[in-house]
């Protein structure tokens, strides 16, 4: 038997967390914009750029895996 407990923390590992990376790469991508992001990232005096390969990662790449996983979560694909 499950608990109460038990249910939230199914919940939050399973659907609100790979939801939250989701949004988040959304937020990155098209609201926020890469300018900013950089900027923010390199805020605490570090050189650095961010590369093709990371705006890939958080375009496409990221979410298409949280894609898969949310749709194997709510049984859609196996």
């Amino acid at each position: 038997m499950y608990g109460l407990f038990d249910r939230f923390d199914c919940l939050n590992g399973y659907v609100l967390m790979p939801l939250g990376c989701l949004l988040t790469c959304f937020f990155v991508a098209k609201v926020w914009g890469f300018k900013d992001y950089e900027k923010e990232l390199f805020a605490n005096g570090r050189d650095g750029k961010l590369r093709k390969f990371d705006k890939i990662l958080i375009q496409f790449v990221v979410p298409a895996f949280m894609i898969i996983i949310l749709l194997n979560v709510f049984g859609i694909i196996k």
